[in-house]
């Protein structure tokens, strides 16, 4: 089964065949298996280029896996290599990775990396000494990798300052993390305590984080508190493995934003000594964005704040005020609480803010000693300064808003509204009750608030 899953990568990757097929077995008795760890993230990354967005590999000169440089099957030079590679000598590719086939393939990948990031635009460092070869070779993972190049790029000092700074990130990256007890102690209710004992939670955290490192994804090396909240909650092994691969994306992400930030500079520098030159040599006016031109150019921040003023000034006599009542934090699961958040609060703030005649919105009982309504500060960190179109407030809607002039929205309510009125202030309930049998919270609370309560007559017009 081994061997039939080593020739299928082969052949969807075929730049990694002649590696597979001569050492596979070879290496497999030699290391003990650990040749999986090694291996997996070279072909990994070039079967998953069309889903991270990436180009197509590049043509490659041959890199053979023997101590010699030799090969049997050479490919086509690539055109405007890397100054680094010129540097690989055979002789100083041995001294680097010695006999070792796991050092051999992590100079490997290290190579197909440097080929990527050129493509990709990202400025390499012209060279580099056998001290920095040797630390680059010593770094783990890709993201830790592009970072240290990122830094030597700018100078040696600089390099060794980013090579400082991710000495706990390299210490968890060599390592990995041991999860304990401990990290989940007090994170999960008594329900969840007694369907899955902790030290059973704790086993299968470690068994999914130990499957995904040796399959060469890219993981958290520090876990927050609400990330292990999210595993404390999870139900079953895929969702644990569900968690830590959105984790792992989550990373990925921002190693792709460095190198589209990096790439993005370099061309803007490039486009800038072109206008320079083209300036120079021009001896009459240039007209277009960025010369002489009668247009101003707005930016999409620009047009962000103009948006949001424009909401701002609606909390005032003649706006409409709109609540979202957040007091059902707590009754939520992370899940919820974060598809809440994340996707509907969100959405609901930037629609807001687009339209043509927005709310005044509010988000009334904030408890800011829940760690769910403190996720909403970290989500949306601008959303208490005093130009944010939202006003976030531990007051009672009932302390705001007179309360015959309150109406609370809820899809149990029996009676439908019928119209819009300008004089009320409407009430959304902050819930995603799905699953968790909160069925009719919205409709107590309104209730028990004796608050007139309705509900919008979608099954009428919508079906």
């Amino acid at each position: 089964m081994l061997s039939l899953s080593l020739s299928l990568c082969a052949s969807r990757v075929p730049r990694s065949r002649a590696i597979l097929r001569k050492e596979s077995w070879r290496v497999l008795d030699r290391t003990g298996g650990r040749f999986l760890s090694a291996v997996v993230p070279a072909w990994k990354t070039l079967w998953r280029r069309p889903q991270l967005g990436l180009p197509p590999p590049l043509p490659h000169r041959h890199l053979s896996t023997s101590p010699d440089g030799g090969g049997n099957d050479p490919e086509p030079p690539v055109e405007n290599p890397p100054a680094l590679l010129s540097a690989l000598t055979p002789e100083f590719r041995e001294s680097l990775s010695g006999r070792g086939t796991l050092r051999r393939l992590r100079l490997r990948a290290i190579e197909e990396e440097l080929l990527e990031l050129q493509s990709d635009g990202f400025p390499l460092p012209e060279a580099l000494d056998a001290q920095q070869w040797s630390e680059l070779m010593d770094l783990p993972e890709k993201d830790l990798r592009v970072r240290y190049l990122d830094g030597a790029a700018q100078g040696p000092e600089r390099g060794r300052e980013a090579l400082e700074e991710m000495g706990d990130e390299l210490r968890a990256a060599r390592e990995g993390i041991t999860f304990t007890e401990k990290m989940f102690a007090g994170l999960r209710s008594e329900d969840e305590e007694a369907a899955t004992p902790l030290s059973e939670l704790v086993f299968r955290v470690q068994k999914e984080y130990d499957a995904l490192r040796q399959e060469g994804e890219l993981l958290p090396h520090t876990f927050k508190e609400i990330h292990l909240k999210e595993l404390a909650e999870a139900e079953s092994p895929r969702k644990i493995r569900g968690i830590l691969e959105y984790l792992g994306e989550k990373r990925r992400r921002v190693l792709r934003s460095l190198i589209e930030k990096r790439a993005a500079t370099v061309e803007s520098r490039r486009n800038w000594d072109i206008l320079l030159r083209e300036r120079a040599e021009e001896k009459h006016l240039i007209y277009g964005l960025g010369n002489n031109c009668i247009m101003l150019r707005r930016y999409p921040q620009d047009m962000v704040l103009q948006e949001s003023w424009k909401e701002v000034r609606e909390f005032h006599s003649w706006g409409q005020p709109i609540v979202i009542d957040l007091a059902f934090m707590d009754l939520m699961r992370f899940k919820q609480a974060k598809s809440f958040i994340m996707r509907e609060l969100t959405w609901a703030i930037n629609e807001n803010r687009n339209s043509f005649a927005p709310f005044a919105m509010y988000l009334c009982n904030f408890n800011p000693d829940s760690e769910k309504c403190r996720l909403i500060e970290e989500v949306h960190p601008r959303i208490r300064d005093p130009a944010s179109p939202v006003y976030v407030t531990e007051k009672s809607y009932l302390e705001l808003f007179p309360q015959k002039s309150l109406v609370y929205l809820t899809p149990n309510s029996p009676e439908e509204m019928e119209e819009f009125s300008h004089d009320q202030v409407y009430i959304v309930g902050g819930l995603v009750d799905k699953g968790l049998g909160l069925t009719n919270t919205t409709l107590a609370q309104a209730k028990r608030e004796n608050i007139r309560h309705a509900k919008l007559p979608l099954r009428r017009y919508l079906g």
